[in-house]
């Protein structure tokens, strides 16, 4: 227990107990999200699995296209640019008819799923590259 000879005096202004008050309001805001609906947490999930499927495979495409199927640098470049043509050329559309008739959430489940069937064909079967490439494009357009 703090006595008056302690380190832990309160300040005659009075700063230590607004910062106090500033603390236990800060840890009731952040307890304020436990109130977000269960399809926020849903949406954010796959958000999150979204994006860590996405974003590493893209880093490392190259060289498991080289490694898997034997082809060259160059062919790998050029069936890598697969989902990004696809999502930049779908995506304007996909996202006004995502407008115009609404089921977002379901859509993103869908796209997480596409994506994980696309990873499963590259991890699991001999297709060809560019057919789990077309999946990701339509997965990651359909997102986006």
């Amino acid at each position: 227990v703090p006595t008056s000879d302690d380190t832990f005096k309160d300040s005659a202004d009075g700063s230590e107990d607004a910062s106090n008050a500033e603390l236990a309001g800060f840890w009731q805001e952040l307890w304020s999200v436990t109130k977000f609906e269960l399809r926020f947490w849903i949406i954010l999930l796959s958000c999150v699995v979204i994006y860590a499927v996405v974003m590493p495979f893209n880093n490392t495409a190259q060289g498991f296209l080289v490694a898997k199927y034997g082809m060259s640098k160059e062919d790998a470049s050029y069936y890598m640019s697969i989902p990004y043509i696809m999502s930049a050329v779908a995506s304007p559309f996909l996202g006004a008819a995502v407008d115009r008739f609404g089921k977002r959430a379901w859509l993103i489940l869908v796209s997480a799923t596409v994506l994980t069937g696309a990873h499963c064909l590259f991890a699991f079967t001999p297709v060809h590259p560019a057919i789990p490439l077309t999946m990701m494009g339509a997965g990651y357009s359909v997102y986006a």
